[in-house]
This record gives C-alpha cells, sequence and structure tokens, in this order.
C-alpha cells in the first residue's frame, strides 16, 4: 500500500516537471521571433542560404543560428527577410549578433539610423536600392547598387570618424 501512494504523490510531481520543462522551452525560443517575420524558411540560392551554408549554421524559419554550442545556441548570424512585402523596419534587435541582413526586394520607404543600433557584428547587409545602407553609405567599406540591391559590406567603426552615428559611441 505503500508503494501505491508513493506512485500516487509522484504522478503530480512529474507532471509538474514536465510542464516546467515546456514552459522553459517555450520561453527559450521567443528571442526567435524575429525568424518568424516572414513566412517559409531561408532559401539555399539566397545570400544568407549560402552565407548559412558557408559557415556551418542551421536554419530555423528566416534565421540562419550559429552550430557552436560552447556558445549562444541561438545565436543568430543571418537574417533573410528579403521578399517579405516590409514598409518598415522596426525591432529587429532579437538579431543584433546578425553577420549578415537581407532585406531586399521590400518596399522599404527608409531605414532608421536607430533600427541597427548595437548590431556589432553586422558585416554584410542588403536593402532595396534606393535606400542608403544604414548609418549612411560612409559608414561601410564598400557600397555598390547590384540588381536592384543595395550590397553594404564591412561596417566601419563611427566611434573613429564624424558622422550620423556619433552620438551612439
Amino acid at each position: 500500500m505503500k508503494m501505491k501512494a508513493g506512485c500516487s504523490q509522484l504522478k503530480p510531481v512529474v507532471l509538474i516537471l514536465i510542464f516546467n520543462s515546456c514552459l522553459y522551452a517555450s520561453c527559450q525560443r521567443t528571442g526567435l521571433q524575429v525568424c518568424k517575420l516572414c513566412s517559409g524558411p531561408v532559401l539555399n540560392g539566397t545570400a544568407v542560404g549560402q552565407f548559412c551554408s558557408v559557415s556551418a549554421g542551421r536554419i530555423e524559419g528566416r534565421c540562419c543560428l550559429s552550430n557552436d554550442n560552447t556558445t549562444d545556441p541561438e545565436r543568430i548570424i543571418g537574417l533573410d527577410l528579403s521578399n517579405c512585402s516590409l514598409t518598415h523596419v522596426e525591432d529587429l534587435h532579437e538579431a543584433s549578433t546578425a553577420l549578415m541582413i537581407d532585406l531586399s526586394l521590400n518596399p522599404i520607404v527608409n531605414l532608421s539610423d536607430t533600427a541597427f543600433q548595437g548590431f556589432m557584428e553586422l558585416n554584410y547587409m542588403i536593402v532595396p536600392g534606393d535606400i542608403a545602407c544604414p548609418g549612411g553609405n560612409v559608414s561601410w567599406s564598400k557600397v555598390e547598387v547590384k540588381e536592384g540591391n543595395r550590397l553594404c559590406e564591412g561596417q566601419k567603426n563611427t566611434c573613429n570618424q564624424t558622422g550620423q552615428l556619433l552620438q551612439l559611441c
């Protein structure tokens, strides 16, 4: 009889443990909401898809995540928001660790200088051709318009030069 009473007391504990594990797992996934701003996954032929393949990353929604399990397993290294019908780019700070972001093929009106504040590792960005690179084209080592898109490559440290983003240093 003692064994039966112990089992019946164990069931609620196991259920609570399972519930808490599920709740913890769903909380861990909230940082990936930026990966679901557009439907569908990153495609292999896109710039972010190719970057992800070369970087040995893994695709989750519109994000390329680092496969390095020694650091943050949810670290976004690439974000593909191309062809998502975006007219404004607002809070993408969940992807502040991204090395590459593609915003091409969107009817974006303009990009705010603060939209990418804190994106210290961002090295490559694709925006519609009529939009300047974040922080202005002078904030990037190489800027070119190709196939209707503006390619922004090699983000400069704006703290070492005069420009729009100096107040952020």
